[in-house]
């Protein structure tokens, strides 16, 4: 399903592809998330920062503290330049369901932040 479907249903394949592979936790330990969209107005899928770490962190209860990265384009950097699984799979699903995402992913002129390693028990 993550791959070859003219029109692929968003949320279906970010279940398969990404939610269930727990690649939003790691995302989210480097401060920034894939943000599906069914909205006909709406890019389907885009690499966005966590804008407030803190209250997303306390929200949903998460075992880790969530950096804040400055701008989108820190994101999209992570992403960009990203060797991890869930950079990779980030950059597979843009391929897929929004490729002019995936051109800002590789045109942002930010340079690469540092990956924060992943928290023992997150491994």
């Amino acid at each position: 399903m993550c791959e070859g479907n003219d029109k692929p249903d968003v949320y279906a394949v970010m279940v398969e592809c990404w939610f269930n592979l727990d690649h939003d936790d790691a995302a989210l330990m480097e401060g920034w998330f894939l943000t599906p969209s069914d909205d006909p107005g709406k890019e389907p899928l885009q690499v966005q920062r966590a804008a407030d770490a803190a209250g997303l962190q306390a929200a949903w209860g998460l075992p880790f503290a969530v950096p804040a990265l400055l701008s989108n384009d820190d994101a999209r950097a992570l992403v960009r330049d990203g060797t991890q699984p869930h950079h990779q799979a980030a950059r597979e699903l843009l391929a897929l369901l929004n490729p002019p995402e995936l051109d800002r992913v590789a045109a942002c002129a930010a340079p690469a932040q540092p990956v924060i390693p992943a928290h023992e028990d997150q491994q």
